[in-house]
């Protein structure tokens, strides 16, 4: 059996220097590959330099509920109420058009497979960047792994501590937050 170290990254929020950081760590130890699961921008302005140095470590990017906002913000043009939606405007003029063509094609679930593992990721669920899967929703991590193909789950998205257990035979992984 070959041991695979995989970074999953999650919730990076525009944070650049956080973001480096964490990569230092990670390749002190010698992780393999790296997957990041949205929320890759937005709340600090970093957003073009934080998508430059993603995009040079994976090609294994999910989208998030930041980058939704970003996609429905250039839909609709919102002018939303709610300060903490204010920095959507800003953002998204801060992009650059290729960063922006590249929110719009990230997937919101991934199947991976690492030496016969396979592992779903996801920002929030395999079905929504904006539903919240708490260790303490039981019902909601039962409808997720009852059927899972895979062999394990990980997500980030609620910003709780890095948790996992076993649930229905599979892995289930909150990955935490950058």
């Amino acid at each position: 059996m070959i041991k695979i170290k995989v970074a999953v990254i999650s919730d990076i929020h525009g944070n650049c220097v956080a973001l480096n950081a964490v990569l230092k760590d990670a390749e002190k130890n010698n992780v393999d590959d790296y997957v990041f699961l949205g929320d890759l921008v937005n709340d600090l302005p970093f957003g073009n330099e934080t998508l430059e140095i993603v995009r040079k470590k994976s090609n294994k990017i999910l989208r998030g509920n930041k980058e939704q906002y970003l996609i429905e913000y250039e839909r609709y043009k919102y002018d939303w109420e709610n300060i903490q939606f204010k920095n959507i405007k800003f953002m998204y003029n801060e992009l650059t058009e290729e960063n922006k063509e590249f929110i719009r094609n990230l997937p919101i679930s991934l199947l991976v497979e690492y030496d016969g593992v396979k592992i779903l990721f996801a920002h929030g669920s395999p079905e929504s960047v904006e539903e919240q899967l708490h260790n303490h929703k039981r019902d909601l991590l039962d409808k997720y792994t009852k059927d899972l193909e895979a062999d394990a789950l990980i997500f980030g998205h609620t910003h709780e501590k890095t948790w996992y257990e076993n649930i229905n035979n599979k892995i289930v992984a909150n990955a935490g937050c950058c």
